[in-house]
């Protein structure tokens, strides 16, 4: 498993940059992350993943999922009819959440640990039981549509991004950064 607690720069695509992301570091770290797995799942913030989803769309070795508000909240993508197309379709899962989620038992733990105004308790749950068993469902569909894993490797996996024997560590740190 892989973490970025930044919440990464998924809504750079390969040809443009969007959402202040000039990089996609999500998909190249799921590049990296398929050397060594059949399958990934790729899970992003708030904001659709609209870059990462567009990496991986066609490719049923990636399963990308975001829990994020359609519409209005940036990026303005992210439908939960979208879910892919060709080998990848079934693959791309989108689930639209309410603007008020509820506070929870576990709200205290991640938290912080000053309180700047008295949490309300009155607050209503418009998440509904229906509501999130209809998603749940919708997703477990889509997940059911994908094949199994392969038991064979397809392809050749590419060496590391990163060396972890550089000859240029052996190198004067001066020659190779003289001003």
């Amino acid at each position: 498993m892989a973490v970025n607690w930044a919440g990464g720069l998924h809504h750079a695509k390969k040809s443009e940059e969007l959402g202040f992301c000039y990089v996609n570091d999500t998909v190249l770290a799921t590049l990296e992350l398929l050397k060594y797995h059949q399958r990934v799942l790729c899970i992003t913030d708030i904001h659709h993943g609209d870059g990462a989803q567009e990496a991986f769309y066609v490719t049923d070795h990636v399963m990308t999922v975001s829990f994020h508000k359609y519409g209005e909240h940036l990026p303005g993508t992210g439908d939960l009819r979208d879910i892919g197309a060709r080998k990848g379709k079934y693959s791309c899962q989108f689930s639209n959440k309410r603007r008020e989620l509820p506070h929870n038992d576990y709200f205290e733990y991640f938290g912080p640990v000053f309180k700047l105004r008295i949490s309300s308790s009155n607050m209503t749950n418009q998440n509904t039981t229906e509501f999130m068993e209809k998603i749940k469902q919708h997703l477990l569909k889509n997940l059911h549509m994908l094949p199994h894993a392969r038991g064979i490797q397809i392809q050749t996996i590419p060496e590391d991004a990163v060396q972890e024997d550089s000859e240029e560590d052996g190198e004067d740190s001066d020659k190779r950064i003289s001003i």
